[in-house]
């Protein structure tokens, strides 16, 4: 019989997922800022909910369980992006990165170059944070021309846009050196309950954003002209973000009531789907839309229940391995590792490591979990390039 300790519980899951309509709640209660993802693990940021080095969590099941992340001290985690096989996550402590699918995380900006990073945004060889940019995955910065009070980027070639705190939308054709300002037909609100921009999607050769006092707003030219659309967007939007699957654009709306909205006619209308209001970040993952809100955590649902179709399922592990018998008593039999792993990693369930076997020389291996404590723990199988992950429980 698996017993699983009281602390377990409650980093696993500190409440029993509950559904609202079709929605499920997969975690509970903390506030959830952003998603990111890389490969198959689904990452969410938070403001360390379990204490110092946990402001992220992870899911390797498409969302459907979560453990904390073993990371440095971030403090609270407002943005994640990836490219290439590095996933980054900014914060108000400046911008951290991880080369393992986030099994180990280093700091690789800090105040006072950068602090607070709520803007992240990627090109096909660029990375931009705020206003710095890398052309080699963080390793080297060059400070760029600054979009004034910037709080999001988004990219869409050849240009770099950015969604500003009182000054509107600007835009960028030489990835950021220059800025110019691009509000034709977008009305700015005057401090104190100043227009915000909190992020810019695209669909096909439109472009939306959200002003956080006023409307929704779609540019057919990038981004030359803008014009407002209807409906519940004229109630004023708060901290909103907007994510999109095909046609179907999503906003999180975290001021006003309601949320998250859904709208099939690029913004001209919009419909509220029925997650909990106040939702801060919302992102597509697996075939899922998520929503992450105050106080409330991770609630998720099909895509499918919106008619969104032909979804691309989450990336899937590229090897077929096996593990039994799963529950253990204590001896494990690996099979199906590829060749080229390099490393064999058992982590529980704060992310921390157990137990690590160097480089198997075979596809087929045991490893004796005989000495571990009763519960649930994380086999990492670990290449150059990518990092798998199997559950596995010590009963």
């Amino acid at each position: 019989m698996l017993l699983l300790t009281a602390s377990m519980l409650t980093i696993m899951l500190s409440h029993a997922p509950t559904a609202n309509c079709q929605w499920t709640q997969t975690f509970w209660p903390w506030d959830v800022n952003c998603f990111g993802s890389i490969g198959s693990e689904l990452f969410a940021g938070s403001n360390e909910p379990f204490g110092p080095k946990r402001s992220l969590i992870v899911s390797t099941d498409t969302g459907a369980t979560w453990i904390a992340a073993h990371t440095p001290s971030m403090g609270v985690v407002n943005a994640l992006i990836s490219q290439a096989t590095f996933i980054y996550a900014g914060s108000d402590s400046g911008l951290f990165r991880s080369s393992d699918s986030g099994r180990t995380w280093a700091q690789i900006l800090s105040y006072p170059l950068l602090e607070n990073i709520t803007a992240l945004a990627k090109s096909d060889s660029i990375l931009f944070a705020g206003d710095l940019r890398s052309t080699d995955n963080g390793v080297h910065w060059i400070q760029s021309g600054a979009a004034p009070y910037m709080v999001s980027l988004c990219w869409k070639s050849p240009y770099l846009f950015a969604g500003t705190e009182g000054r509107g939308i600007y835009r960028s054709s030489d990835s950021g050196l220059t800025w110019t300002a691009m509000n034709t037909g977008v009305t700015l609100q005057p401090y104190p309950n100043a227009s915000v921009f909190y992020s810019i999607a695209i669909i096909g050769d439109n472009l939306f954003t959200v002003d956080a006092v006023g409307p929704c707003y779609r540019s057919t030219n990038n981004g030359e002209s803008w014009t407002p659309t209807t409906a519940t967007a004229s109630a004023g939007w708060g901290n909103s973000h907007l994510i999109t699957s095909g046609n179907f654009l999503f906003a999180a709306r975290n001021g006003g009531g309601g949320g998250p909205f859904l709208s099939t006619d690029l913004g001209s209308s919009w419909q509220d789907v029925g997650s909990p209001p106040r939702t801060n970040s919302i992102y597509v993952f697996g075939g899922y839309l998520f929503t992450g809100t105050n106080a409330t955590g991770v609630f998720r649902r099909p895509l499918t229940d919106f008619g969104v179709m032909g979804v691309e399922p989450a990336a899937q592990p590229i090897t077929a391995i096996e593990l039994y018998p799963n529950p253990t008593n204590g001896i494990v039999t690996v099979r199906g590792v590829r060749a080229n792993t390099v490393r064999v990693l058992i982590a529980n369930v704060l992310g921390a490591t157990v137990m690590e076997l160097a480089k198997p020389y075979t596809s087929d291996f045991t490893l004796d979990l005989s000495h571990l404590t009763r519960g649930m723990y994380l086999a990492r199988f670990a290449t150059a390039s990518s990092v798998e992950t199997r559950l596995i429980v010590r009963e």
